[in-house]
């Protein structure tokens, strides 16, 4: 199972967090170009917004852009086997 590393969200704020799950869904471990208008809208803020949090991620090293296309940093989504995911939930 993915997850997302906990010291990634420790540095977010809830928009941010919720932008970078948004990438994980659509990124995963890729890299391509992301429609920040498309994903603004999906998330509800406007395409301003969506880009000021993506420079936040940007800052905090846990997206990485290149020309027009977009990664997560290494070690943002890591695997965790199914006793672990039970000590997180639990």
């Amino acid at each position: 199972m993915k997850a997302i590393n906990k010291s990634a969200l420790a540095k977010l704020n809830n928009p941010e967090t919720n932008v970078l799950l948004l990438l994980v869904d659509r990124l995963g471990t890729r890299c391509e170009r992301i429609d920040y208008g498309a994903l603004a809208e999906e998330l509800g803020i406007t395409r301003n917004a969506f880009k000021y949090h993506i420079d936040k991620l940007k800052r905090a090293r846990i997206v990485i852009v290149a020309g027009d296309k977009m990664k997560l940093s290494d070690g943002i989504i890591i695997e965790i086997n199914e006793e672990e995911q039970r000590e997180e939930s639990g």
